[in-house]
């Protein structure tokens, strides 16, 4: 199963632990196991420690290069990590070779690159077969939400199972929306501008989806909204 993960930061760093997991389980049940790529440009700096799957010693590097190593020697994978942002473009697409994908998670705070994503896969901005997935994870200060989709439209879908709206199907208003991109100073502001919980409690609700998908190949639910205020979770029920 070929995964691309986007973005390896606060979400994506506690996803990718996430998959390495998943693959080792799957794995001892059968299955052939995931191939995955992970995209981040950005490296790791002393706010992420403590918060997401970083150490005091990886500040300085690059988030997908040392979180794919890390998961590698731990798990004995060979998967790939890019020091460079995944560009949601056909030009971005063209230049790097893909292959077959089935599944995108994106776990990025920018909405317009959401947006921008969901746009390029309704184009068809690059080869994949109808029934690739767009699991889309997202999440403000102490809250978030898991939504798995398909990639593409629902006429161009040929599958043999329910076609699924995905996050910008949900949530079209993400083309245009404003984002925070103030930087987070220190350790203390961090913590104030975001649970420390909300970004392991949003991969750990991806994995149980996905693990839910592969090892039963079905799911009563497409994802959840959390609130790590309330301890809340709540089941984004498949439309009927």
């Amino acid at each position: 199963m070929s995964v691309v993960l986007i973005g390896c930061g606060g979400t994506g760093s506690e996803m990718l632990d996430c998959l390495a997991r998943l693959d080792w389980v799957i794995r001892a049940l059968g299955h052939p196991g995931l191939r995955v790529k992970v995209y981040d440009g950005d490296t790791v700096e002393a706010p992420n420690v403590g918060r997401s799957q970083f150490y005091p010693a990886d500040v300085g590097f690059n988030k997908a290069i040392i979180s794919v190593q890390r998961a590698n020697l731990r798990w004995g994978l060979s998967w790939d990590g890019f020091p460079f942002h995944f560009q949601p473009t056909e030009e971005f697409i063209g230049g790097n070779s893909f292959g077959q994908v089935d599944l995108f998670v994106t776990c990025v705070d920018k909405a317009q690159f959401r947006a921008d994503f969901a746009k390029l896969c309704r184009g068809r901005g690059f080869h994949h077969r109808g029934d690739a997935l767009f699991l889309d994870t997202g999440n403000g200060s102490a809250s978030g939400q898991v939504i798995l989709g398909h990639c593409c439209t629902r006429t161009a879908y040929y599958g043999n199972k329910a076609w699924l709206p995905n996050v910008f199907d949900y949530y079209p208003g993400l083309d245009g929306m404003d984002d925070d991109d103030t930087p987070s100073c220190g350790m203390e502001e961090a913590i104030t501008r975001q649970s420390p919980p909300i970004n392991r409690m949003i991969a750990d609700a991806a994995y149980a989806l996905l693990f839910s998908m592969i090892r039963f190949g079905s799911t009563d639910s497409q994802g959840c909204y959390i609130d790590t205020q309330t301890l809340a979770m709540t089941p984004i029920r498949i439309p009927g």
